[in-house]
């Protein structure tokens, strides 16, 4: 089967990572080519949006996107800064908008590379968002979920 109206997924790193961010948008890009369910781009941003941690990283990226009138079916914001409750990923279920977070990463998920980890929070967070059907059901905590409701 092929899927011909890949959904745009715009990656937004809104702050400084922790990683060589080249290395990882080749990868990121190269997906592209191995799957046809999302087409991934990282829209041009003169500079990182969040200059300092804040308690709404969600709220705040919804605005960057709004700020930066940036056009996509789902937005993926990258920091490196914490995310409410100690989270390593939020979604807004049936929204549009997500953040991952790299922070505490090794802590947790070592020795996987911190692509592996943000790859591994990229695939629930695009499922959930993708999800308009409402057959993922949200649950807590949500730490290290893989899904595994599916299956």
């Amino acid at each position: 089967m092929t899927i011909t109206n890949r959904k745009k997924v715009a990656i937004v790193f809104l702050n400084q990572p922790d990683f060589d961010e080249l290395a990882f948008k080749f990868l990121i890009l190269n997906l592209n080519k191995v799957q046809q369910c999302f087409e991934f781009e990282f829209p041009d941003i003169e500079e990182y949006p969040l200059s300092e941690p804040t308690e709404t990283l969600l709220l705040e990226f919804a605005r960057v996107i709004e700020d930066e009138g940036l056009s996509a079916d789902f937005f993926v914001g990258i920091s490196t800064y914490e995310i409410e409750e100690n989270f390593f990923w939020l979604a807004n279920v049936g929204g549009n908008c997500s953040v991952i977070t790299t922070k505490g990463w090794r802590r947790y998920f070592a020795p996987p590379s911190v692509f592996e980890h943000v790859i591994n929070c990229l695939v629930p967070v695009l499922a959930i968002m993708a999800d308009k059907s409402g057959t993922i059901e949200s649950h807590d905590p949500t730490r290290g979920c893989c899904l595994n409701c599916l299956f």
